[in-house]
């Protein structure tokens, strides 16, 4: 007598089992065979663009890492080496380097004392809010002055 329930849970159980979890929450009409191989079909045919479009992904990296070792080149001994002397001052460019005297000077009077003690200066004045290069750039000199043209900052060679 306990062998049929048994049995009928068991088969309910595998049904549940094999009925996919979104389908059983959505709808309370029992889902035939030719439903559930039909929405599969469909998800099938997804998945398969979502493959396609992974595998032109990496088909496009694989081509891009190919081509980066064609672009690659061996430079060899044709590599030049710049030799300092090191005399205890790291000096690169000729003449005056900074001028702290200038702070709290105006913009005009400071640029024309630069161009006098260091002609091959060229000057640039910077504004508040204004980006400065963090690169050295010999005979550079950067002027960074207030709304007032007044020189915040001591100019260096740079």
């Amino acid at each position: 007598s306990y062998s049929i329930p048994i049995l009928t849970f068991v088969i309910k159980f595998t049904d549940l089992l094999l009925t996919p979890y979104k389908y059983r929450c959505v709808t309370n009409k029992s889902y035939t065979s030719h439903n559930y191989l039909k929405e599969n079909k469909i998800k099938s045919k997804m998945e398969g663009k979502s493959m396609l479009k992974l595998s032109h992904v990496l088909a496009f990296l694989l081509l891009a890492s190919l081509f980066q070792s064609l672009i690659a080149r061996d430079l060899g001994d044709d590599i030049e080496v710049l030799q300092l002397l090191n005399d205890g001052e790291f000096v690169l460019c000729p003449g005056k380097q900074s001028w702290p005297e200038l702070v709290g000077k105006p913009a005009e009077y400071a640029k024309k004392i630069i161009e006098k003690e260091n002609p091959i200066a060229h000057i640039s004045v910077l504004f508040p809010g204004m980006l400065r290069p963090a690169n050295y750039v010999c005979g550079r000199v950067f002027l960074v002055v207030d709304w007032e043209a007044i020189v915040k900052i001591t100019p260096i060679m740079g």
